[in-house]
């Protein structure tokens, strides 16, 4: 079966790498990839973001299954958009993605169902966020709802980006480390895939969220 992996980061190398594995995988492409993952699959130049190219150089290649890992075309609908087309893949729905889409709506899901997460306040005027800045204490949290690249910048000192912006949600700091496992499941069993473990803050500053340690 031909098979396409849309990304081109470290967890759709791993993603790659197992999948270039199955005596079932024929072909095995990747949209954009990198060039650690030209060495398992082959590199196709469209945009992970770019949902309607990729749809149709799947439609167009006639793909037999396809794996979207990125936070950003999912956001965008790219797995609706192929069931649409009848093209088989694996990753979950916007309405789904939109937990890691959008932080807002994510911490009123934690906050509705008593799920763990840091004091958070919404606001959409640029002067009442300020305002509440000014009470606050420091170091702290402020993300800017906004889609770029799905992740919320983090920003510790705010001058009239909440005018620029838009929603920001600002919430206390939590120092710690992260750790993220992934997994398949079937409503009744979980198969993991693999873990990410990031060191959330070196000082005051963000880490590069890409350096993830990445395995099978």
């Amino acid at each position: 079966m031909k098979v396409l992996v849309v990304g081109s980061g470290g967890r759709e190398h791993a993603i790659c790498w197992k999948l270039a594995q199955s005596p079932r995988v024929t072909q095995l492409f990747c949209a954009p990839g990198n060039g650690g993952i030209a060495q398992t699959a082959q590199c196709v130049d469209v945009k992970a973001a770019d949902v309607d190219g990729m749809v149709r150089w799947a439609k167009e290649h006639a793909m037999d299954f396809v794996v979207v890992a990125p936070d950003d075309p999912l956001a965008l609908g790219c797995v609706d958009r192929l069931h649409e087309a009848g093209i088989p893949c694996f990753g979950p729905e916007a309405k789904a993605a939109r937990i890691e889409a959008s932080k807002v709506f994510s911490k009123n899901l934690m906050k509705k169902y008593g799920i763990p997460t840091a004091r958070y306040e919404v606001f959409d005027d640029p002067a009442k966020a300020l305002a509440y800045l000014k009470t606050a204490s420091f170091p702290i949290v402020v993300k800017a709802e906004y889609y770029w690249g799905t992740r919320c910048w983090w920003i510790f000192l705010v001058l009239g980006i909440a005018g620029i912006i838009g929603t920001v949600l600002i919430s206390d700091i939590l120092i710690s480390s992260l750790l993220g496992v992934f997994s398949f499941s079937s409503f009744w069993t979980i198969k993991e895939i693999f873990e990410q473990r990031e060191r959330v803050l070196k000082g005051w500053f963000p880490m590069n969220p890409k350096r993830k340690h990445e395995y099978e």
